[in-house]
């Protein structure tokens, strides 16, 4: 799909009245993310002996982290509601992963 040039973008969504939020995206600095970044703040990037995900909704940076995680390696995921549990158990379970398990709780 092709939305045109970000000019003729821009000027479509002001002709709605949105020039308030042209100006903000125009402004916003984008967030540093990926490896650099990641590098650049200090984590290198060996795999995991252990991790708690903390609000893991349907699971998916847990199970990434699972699978860099060492042979021995454990990943928990916590999550307080058990819709999210039940799906990121799924999620788990589609991908084969046994590294990791989730559990019901807060975060405070």
């Amino acid at each position: 799909m092709n939305f045109g040039a970000p000019d003729q973008v821009y000027g479509a969504l002001a002709a709605f009245g949105l020039g308030t939020a042209l100006a903000l995206v125009a402004t916003e600095k984008k967030f540093p993310v990926g490896p650099a970044s990641a590098k650049n703040l200090g984590y290198d990037h060996q795999e995991i002996d252990a991790l708690l995900d903390l609000g893991c909704g349907p699971g998916m940076d847990s199970i990434l982290a699972a699978r860099r995680a060492r042979p021995k390696g454990k990943v928990i995921g916590v999550d307080m509601c058990e819709e999210m549990l039940a799906k990121a158990q799924r999620n788990a379970q589609a991908v084969g992963l046994a590294n990791i398990e989730f559990r019901q709780g807060s975060a405070q």
